[in-house]
């Protein structure tokens, strides 16, 4: 039995997101389901947003230009991971997970995203997890552990990894990763949640667990792309210039402030 339901906000699943039993295991997708960029221009609707145009630019240049722009595009990007702050989309999800960990039962984390050492990142993982703490989110069970535990490991692929309580897809597939930590721990749930605000990956996640006869329920989850913003489009400008010249990311605030000199 699968099912998917959309939400608009994390109080009308609250009650289905819950610990069940040790054998039900919770997924949660991390960039626009757990935490989010603070910055009004990635609230606003996609076509206000002048980045996504400017990671798009690059896109096209590494695939035209090969190793040495994706070089670039590795340190670009970096930068701006570095540099954006990030709150909760749901201080709710605080509450949710502390009664796992006070259960003892499983919520992973499960986000797309390369691994190991890119651009100005040493680490992917080590810093993804920092972010996630200072915003007092953590996973079950989250093992301690110096470096990721390697679950898929091709070549010219990046990794799927496992980092304290954290799933990393690396150039695979959400349900690959998945796959390969059940195999790997030799156990399999009888029943999956999944929450994602891409419908594609939350099907991804359906076909598989109805290929291993995996109870799934999946949860489309909206409230991101719904939060409050004040989009303006010369602060939007300028945060585009500065960091496409600089390598620098202005907060609002601080690009308020510049635009005011």
């Amino acid at each position: 039995m699968t099912s998917i339901i959309k939400a608009n906000t994390l109080f009308e699943i609250y009650d289905d997101l819950l610990p069940e039993d040790h054998q039900s295991w919770l997924l949660l997708d991390v960039d626009g389901t757990l935490i989010h960029p603070k910055d009004s221009v990635f609230r606003a609707p996609k076509e206000l947003n002048p980045f996504a145009e400017v990671i798009d630019d690059f896109k096209k240049k590494v695939k035209k230009n090969g190793p040495e722009q994706t070089q670039l595009f590795q340190q670009f990007l970096s930068a701006f991971r570095l540099h954006r702050d990030v709150e909760l989309v749901d201080p709710l999800w605080l509450e949710i997970l502390k009664k796992y960990q006070e259960s003892e039962k499983t919520v992973l984390a499960l986000t797309k995203m390369d691994t190991g050492s890119f651009g100005s990142i040493e680490s992917v993982e080590e810093w993804r997890l920092t972010e996630l703490n200072d915003l007092g989110v953590s996973f079950y069970p989250n093992t301690p552990s110096d470096k990721a535990e390697i679950l898929i490991q091709e070549k010219h692929v990046n990794a799927a990894t496992l980092y304290q309580g954290a799933l990393f897809t690396g150039g695979h597939s959400k349900s690959q990763t998945l796959d390969a930590l059940i195999k790997r721990r030799n156990t399999k749930p009888e029943k999956i949640r999944f929450v994602d605000d891409r419908l594609e990956q939350i099907l991804d996640l359906q076909t598989y667990c109805k290929s291993q006869n995996i109870l799934f329920k999946g949860f489309h989850f909206l409230q991101a792309s719904n939060l409050p913003h004040s989009y303006c489009g010369q602060r939007a400008a300028l945060q585009k210039q500065t960091f496409v010249e600089e390598g620098i990311w202005l907060s609002d605030e601080k690009a308020d402030q510049k635009l005011k000199k």
